[in-house]
């Protein structure tokens, strides 16, 4: 999966997460492949995408 082609979920998920005041974080095997590829650093890719959610309170 190339990183265009994530862009439209990301902005899902961007867009979602504001409306609920929900703050999010790129991790895992797309942030370290990101960096990489800056890096010029070869890699294995994975086709997932990983991502965290913090939440203050069980209630959330």
């Amino acid at each position: 999966m190339r990183h265009g082609e994530l862009k439209h979920i990301f902005d899902i998920l961007e867009r979602s997460f504001n409306q609920l005041n929900i703050d999010f974080y790129l991790i895992g095997a797309l942030a370290r492949q990101v960096w990489y590829e800056k890096g010029n650093i070869s890699f294995r890719t994975t086709k997932d995408v990983d991502y965290a959610v913090l939440v203050s309170n069980q209630d959330e």
